[in-house]
């Protein structure tokens, strides 16, 4: 009898934990989508000033949006698709005029820039005990951008518009901090690349771009 009883008692302590376990593993969100904020930051973009010429402008930093939706498969496998969009309008004041010359004249000039990234990809995550949850992604698909520029001055007076589709690629990882059982605040950071964009004298470019992210992860 005494032996029955022990043998119950190690049964119910290993089921319990056997149970237990299986909950733990099983103790994921299905389906997460995430909206906040998102900056980048790129080199240039190059406009077209007529047939053999491109003026340049710079994009120290550009604004913008961002969502994403994660399938995840199990605790650390997710499919993640992302869509983001970055905009800016600047004025330059010195915006130097192609001459060919070494010394070229300069004059105010607009521009008026979009990104549009469309990726898909997995998201990797080290779920823990913590409120805080590491991951990292790495996503590819299709980066669309466009560009307006106008100057008015004695050297020249013009106004154009340039277009580009191309893929495109992001790499990184940021971290999820749990703030209700639904709600996460996510920050996160990459290194993006975007193929076919329009380089000096129309060939083609590859954009370098840091984008960073921060906002709510819902579950």
């Amino acid at each position: 009898m005494r032996q029955l009883a022990l043998a119950l008692v190690v049964f119910t302590f290993f089921s319990s934990r056997a149970v237990a376990q299986k909950s733990d593993d099983a103790a994921f969100p299905k389906l997460e989508g995430f909206a906040g904020y998102s900056g980048v930051f790129t080199g240039f973009v190059l406009i077209k000033t007529g047939p053999a010429s491109v003026g340049q402008t710079d994009l120290d930093s550009v604004a913008g949006f961002e969502g994403a939706i994660i399938g995840n498969v199990n605790r650390v496998l997710g499919i993640k698709g992302d869509a983001s969009i970055h905009f800016g309008r600047y004025k330059e004041p010195d915006f130097t005029v192609p001459c060919g010359l070494p010394a070229c004249p300069t004059q105010p000039a607009n521009s008026h820039t979009r990104m549009f990234n469309f990726l898909v990809g997995p998201e990797l995550k080290l779920r823990n005990h913590t409120r805080a949850t590491p991951f990292a992604d790495g996503l590819f698909g299709i980066t669309h951008t466009s560009r307006a520029f106008s100057t008015s001055g004695a050297a020249l007076t013009f106004s154009g518009s340039t277009r580009d589709t191309g893929f495109g690629m992001a790499f990184g990882g940021g971290l999820d901090v749990r703030i209700t059982r639904r709600i996460s605040f996510r920050l996160s950071s990459d290194y993006a690349l975007a193929y076919g964009q329009t380089g000096p004298s129309g060939s083609s470019k590859t954009l370098n771009s840091w984008r960073f992210s921060f906002g709510a992860l819902f579950h």
